[in-house]
């Protein structure tokens, strides 16, 4: 798995983006996917959820909607084969718009992908 952790310096809130090795159910092959969270900015954490912090446990309890303070902004999208476009795409027009100025904060969650672009 890899990890980012993104803040935003006017938000009130973090995105936590992953990306995860894994199968969705015991029937379907192991894929890549990414998943995002919204942390809001009173819950205290300076790193990334993910292995090296051994918080397995958090990302799984947020994909299931049982952890406090910690909710899926985005995904889990399929990342790997056929989606890898998708993937690559989003994050183009994201960091485009970073560099620019003009990436702004999402009004909703989870993300509206159409309102960021």
């Amino acid at each position: 798995m890899t990890d980012q952790l993104i803040k935003l310096p006017k938000a009130q809130w973090t995105f936590d983006d992953n990306k995860i090795y894994a199968r969705r159910d015991a029937t379907s092959e192991y894929r890549w996917y990414e998943v995002g969270f919204h942390i809001p900015g009173n819950y205290r954490r300076d790193s990334p959820l993910g292995f090296a912090d051994d918080r397995v446990s958090l990302i799984h309890d947020a994909l299931l909607a049982e952890q406090e303070g910690i909710e899926v902004a985005y995904g889990p999208f399929a990342i790997d084969a056929e989606d890898e476009p998708l993937f690559v795409d989003r994050w183009v027009r994201l960091l485009a718009k970073a560099i620019t100025g003009d990436l702004r904060a999402p009004t909703t969650f989870p993300v509206n992908w159409n309102e960021l672009f």
